[in-house]
């Protein structure tokens, strides 16, 4: 039975991209049967994914969660409903070494200062 580690090298549309290219064979031409869609590209780089993996590098794993952050927040600004967020922006800034304020400032605008 193969490790998970082995599992995961050959696996993947890049893997498999890449393995073709040092060996010089020609990849086949777009809507050709067999040749990758555009869908298959983006399910690659992890676009429009409904579910998370469950195994992920870490790196992986927390740019995952900032899309999703990112997104539920420009639907709620749009929906003029960004102000929900506010305490979590806080809390990421003070985690990031930071303090943030919007007295003071224009409309839609935010200062950000390092604490001491």
């Amino acid at each position: 039975m193969k490790s998970f580690k082995e599992f995961q090298e050959g696996a993947g549309l890049w893997a498999n991209i890449h393995k073709k290219r040092k060996e010089g064979r020609p990849m086949r031409k777009p809507g050709s049967k067999g040749a990758p869609t555009k869908a298959d590209f983006k399910k690659a780089r992890g676009e429009n994914i409904d579910e998370a993996p469950l195994v992920a590098a870490d790196m992986d794993i927390v740019d995952s969660l900032w899309r999703e952050i990112r997104d539920k927040m420009f639907a709620d600004r749009r929906a003029k409903r960004f102000e929900k967020h506010w305490p979590f922006i806080q809390d990421l800034a003070k985690y990031a070494g930071f303090k943030i304020t919007k007295k003071g400032q224009d409309k839609n605008k935010i200062f950000r200062y390092e604490i001491k």
